[in-house]
């Protein structure tokens, strides 16, 4: 699976650089049901991400999940780590996950 980290200050680019990336990986057809971006302000933001990084893609193309500024590039609790980790290598190999982070560190 692959998966992304896009991160810097200048929304500019990566705003741009999201958009080709999607273009490259989403079947257009498809994509309103195989984009899916979780907001880190809501708590069930992680298990559901979780949840939607396991579900193959509808329809052609593949799945890409995007986390902005996800609390998984911080601080998370080791529930969350250990779930990510025996997640990993089970996740379909159409699914595309991206953390995009433009807050200063």
């Amino acid at each position: 699976m692959p998966t992304y980290l896009y991160f810097g200050e200048n929304e500019f680019f990566l705003t741009r650089t999201i958009k080709q990336l999607k273009t490259h990986t989403l079947d257009q057809q498809w994509a309103n049901f195989n984009y899916t971006e979780y907001p880190p302000e809501s708590k069930e933001t992680i298990p559901q991400a979780l949840s939607d990084i396991m579900t193959p893609p509808v329809g052609s193309g593949e799945r890409l999940v995007h986390l902005p500024n996800s609390t998984l590039l911080g601080i998370c609790s080791k529930e969350i780590l250990l779930q990510l980790e025996s997640i990993l290598p089970k996740i379909p190999s159409t699914n595309t996950v991206l953390f995009t982070n433009t807050r200063a560190c």
